[in-house]
């Protein structure tokens, strides 16, 4: 192992806990490739990057919305 990746508390194991099968089984895909691999390619980390963003604005807009439907309801 090159590299060693920390999950931070128990978030992840309880973000993990929820998810499909399928999709633990492709996060666990990415990190095995993140642990052992020495160099990793500019492309496959541009493509993670890309994801992360498009889940970040998407978890970005459900807060906005939730924020607004509670300030309409006070």
């Amino acid at each position: 192992m090159i590299r060693e990746i920390i999950t931070f508390g128990h978030y992840f194991d309880d973000f993990i806990k929820k998810l499909h099968p399928k999709v633990v089984e492709k996060i666990e895909y990415i990190f095995d490739i993140i642990e052992t691999q020495e160099r990793i390619s500019e492309k496959f980390v541009k493509h993670i990057e890309m994801v992360y963003s498009r889940l970040e604005s998407n978890i970005k807009a459900i807060f906005t919305e939730f924020s607004f439907v509670l300030m309409r309801e006070n």
